[in-house]
């Protein structure tokens, strides 16, 4: 299998679990506004970031295997030109793809309740001995500390799992629909070049 299988292979599966998911975050939305806080819509959700996750995977295999697809037919195209187009929205979907699987991924670790390793929890915790110099500062880093906490608290969704804000909700939204809009350009692109009778 070369890197033009395995392109091939690969490049049709985050133009299928993008919208997808997107389908899915929309779907849970309008649960959420009907009914405020919905065990299904969370469900919905979650499968929705799964989605993100699988669909960026394959997407890294699809992006880090096109230069070599492309040495294999360079040869054989008639318009170059449509290759480079097709490599640059490629590379901003995959990029775009990415950012929002790392949001979908950090909401899924948290959502799992997850906590990272106490020698890496040291790095990110407040070490006693400040905490007591900066006590009664209101500007304090304890009392950021202390407000974040009490922020997550107060988010929480009812199972001690910190629920996430609307501008991430939507952040997350429109980030995938911009995605959706450039893996599909990218793909037609891409088809272009191996089926000419569709361009």
């Amino acid at each position: 299998m070369n890197s033009a299988h395995l392109h091939l292979l690969t490049v049709h599966v985050p133009i299928v679990l993008s919208p997808l998911a997107l389908v899915f975050l929309l779907a849970a939305s309008r649960r959420r506004r009907g009914a405020g806080t919905d065990p299904g819509a969370d469900e919905m959700e979650r499968i929705a970031h799964w989605l993100v996750v699988a669909a960026a995977a394959a997407g890294a295999i699809s992006f880090f295997s096109g230069p070599g697809a492309l040495e294999i037919v360079k040869d054989e195209l008639t318009r170059p030109e449509i290759a480079e187009l097709h490599a640059a929205f490629g590379r901003a979907a995959f990029f775009l793809l990415a950012l929002v699987a790392v949001g979908s991924a950090q909401r899924l670790v948290r959502a799992s309740g997850w906590s990272p390793p106490q020698r890496v929890r040291r790095w990110f915790t407040v070490p006693e001995e400040v905490g007591r110099e900066t006590a009664g500062k209101p500007n304090s880093t304890r009392s950021t500390v202390r407000l974040a906490r009490e922020g997550r608290s107060r988010r929480s969704n009812g199972t001690g799992d910190p629920a996430p804000s609307d501008r991430f909700r939507l952040a997350v939204t429109v980030g995938l629909a911009l995605a959706c809009a450039l893996l599909f350009w990218s793909g037609y692109l891409g088809g272009t070049l191996r089926h000419p009778e569709i361009g």
